[in-house]
């Protein structure tokens, strides 16, 4: 018996022996082919990442929007955007429609022969009980654009003196309403102790000059023109009236079907607004550029103190509701409109958010 267990005892330690000999030849020859295989670059990965994250984006591919914006000042964002290429390095075409004041964009609108736009409250208002536009931002502050502007040598120093003389607007427009209805009101001035003259707002400088009229309702730049040239004198601009902002406007039902648009739109007008803050004197001399291929005798200064006047921003500002809550009822009560609109549907923040959020990415 102790023989048996003896041999089974040297058995035992000689198996575990061999086996052990054999794991430890296994593990030497795969230790000896993996040092012959050649060890791995530790920059490989880093180069693979760096070459993709290198690597340009190509534009999405989007559709063709049909934009509808003002040959004035107001509509110098949306231009100076197109001019910088802001909106084609995003792959978004665009259709081109300029027009002299907002409510003929909002027309156009409201027909479907424009897909966005840019336009005062008013304006907006009557789009959004006349058709299905909504409100995706804003383009600017423009209340210190806007102004009254006398003709020089006409004795005119103050709004009381307009009583009499021959007023120059634009029908329909919304400057033309906020200073018949509210502006002159405040000094006295009812329709009808001045004469009314409906003209577009780029052909008021022109009548300032003939003695057509003796003072205009007008918008930038062509109350700096004016003041330039010698014509006329600001009697008061808007600032102490309305802030009027000015709205990015967007037919609904053309937002439902083609929302990435929309939020490239957006994407351009940001990356535009950053630019006027960072360098607004390459944004002037670009407008400058536009008034003069125009044919009107300007300059960068006049067109700096015109375009400087506006907040290039797209935020809703705190208490716009109330805003325009107060605006809507004004206009209900001159007929203008039946109702308030709901804020709520027709102040849309979704797009301006998506296009910051993809911006940050």
């Amino acid at each position: 018996m102790r023989a048996v267990r003896g041999w089974a005892v040297f058995f035992a330690i000689a198996l575990t022996l061999a086996v052990a000999a054999c794991g430890t030849a296994e593990e030497t020859a795969e230790e000896q082919d993996a040092a012959a295989e050649p060890a791995e670059d530790p920059g490989a990965d880093a180069d693979a990442g760096e070459e993709a994250a290198g690597s340009e984006t190509e534009p999405a591919d989007l559709g063709t929007l049909r934009l509808g914006y003002q040959t004035n000042v107001w509509g110098m964002p949306v231009y100076s955007a197109i001019q910088t290429g802001r909106f084609e390095e995003l792959g978004l075409g665009l259709e081109e429609i300029t027009v002299d004041s907002g409510n003929r964009v909002r027309d156009l609108m409201v027909a479907e022969q424009a897909d966005v736009g840019t336009f005062a409250g008013p304006t907006f208002i009557i789009g959004a009980e006349q058709g299905d536009v909504v409100a995706i931002g804003l383009g600017a502050i423009v209340g210190g654009t806007t102004a009254i502007v006398a003709r020089d040598g006409e004795g005119i120093e103050t709004l009381e003196d307009l009583e009499g003389r021959r007023v120059g607007l634009q029908a329909g427009s919304s400057i033309g309403n906020i200073a018949v209805h509210e502006i002159l009101p405040s000094v006295g001035l009812e329709e009808g102790d001045y004469e009314l003259v409906n003209l577009s707002v780029t052909d008021m400088i022109a009548a300032m000059a003939s003695g057509q009229v003796d003072a205009m309702v007008n918008v930038e730049p062509y109350n700096a023109i004016a003041e330039a040239q010698g014509l006329g004198q600001r009697l008061v601009d808007f600032t102490d009236y309305d802030t009027l902002p000015m709205f990015v406007g967007i037919r609904e039902s053309y937002l439902e079907e083609n929302y990435e648009e929309a939020v490239a739109f957006m994407m351009g007008l940001e990356q535009n607004a950053a630019a006027w803050e960072e360098s607004p004197d390459e944004i002037y001399q670009l407008i400058t550029d536009f008034y003069v291929d125009q044919g009107f005798d300007t300059d960068l200064e006049a067109i700096t103190d015109a375009a400087g006047r506006m907040e290039v921003e797209l935020d809703y500002f705190d208490g716009i509701e109330e805003y325009m809550t107060e605006l809507a009822e004004f206009m209900i009560d001159e007929g203008q409109v039946s109702e308030v609109p709901d804020w709520s549907s027709v102040l849309r923040t979704d797009v301006l958010e998506e296009a910051r959020r993809r911006l940050g990415e």
